[in-house]
């Protein structure tokens, strides 16, 4: 992940689940830091960061084999903490601003030993649809910074945002690492998760978890 500034985002002055946007989650126990108790052409890609806050992603994950490797992010709480997937309302037009985490590629073309965030903003479909000569809908997402990107080895990992619901902070998932520029350094193209929950949802359900 080649990654510049890397902050999680909050959605200021916003905030759902009480009573007039009465949302839900896949997994109720999700989407909190532990550090919040307290302590504190086209191939898939990220690029420019800085290492994330330790304890800030606890719904990582690093799936490695031979000289492949990508993320992903955990969505139930057995024996781990996973990240939150809404499953009723769609916030996904009330977020401008994203967090890409993952291990992939940096600006030294390698990947990285320590995990990294960025952030990136929402721009329109159309944009990923004219640069990568495909059609770009609403089962993704289109963004990108001018600093940082996502990389090589950063595909499966979590495309989030930091939102207040019902009082409490969350991190929500919005979007998948997917593809973007060879060179990881223009916009990327996202798996759009609100568009695939019916999917996630059954899969869940009726998981041997």
């Amino acid at each position: 992940m080649e990654i510049a500034a890397a902050v999680i985002i909050l959605l200021t002055g916003i905030a759902f689940g009480n009573g007039q946007y009465p949302v839900s989650f896949l997994e109720p126990n999700c989407g909190v830091s532990i550090s919040s108790y307290g302590n504190g052409n086209a191939v898939p890609m990220i690029v420019n960061g800085r290492p994330a806050d330790m304890f800030a992603n606890p719904w990582m994950a690093l799936v490695y084999s031979g000289r492949s490797m990508c993320g992903g992010s955990l969505i139930t709480n057995h024996y781990v903490k996973p990240i939150c997937l809404l499953t009723n309302y769609n916030l996904l037009n009330y977020v401008t601003t994203l967090t890409a985490t993952g291990w992939g590629d940096t600006e030294q073309g390698v990947p990285s030993d320590v995990l990294k965030t960025t952030t990136l903003t929402q721009v329109d479909r159309s944009y990923c649809s004219r640069m990568f000569g495909t059609q770009v809908d609403w089962s993704h997402i289109c963004a990108w910074d001018y600093t940082s990107s996502t990389c090589r080895g950063d595909s499966g990992g979590p495309l989030s945002a930091k939102i207040t619901i019902g009082g409490v902070s969350r991190v929500v998932q919005f979007g998948i690492v997917s593809y973007g520029h060879r060179t990881c350094r223009m916009m990327g193209v996202y798996t759009n998760v609100l568009h695939h929950m019916n999917f996630i949802i059954n899969a869940v359900r009726f998981a041997d978890f």
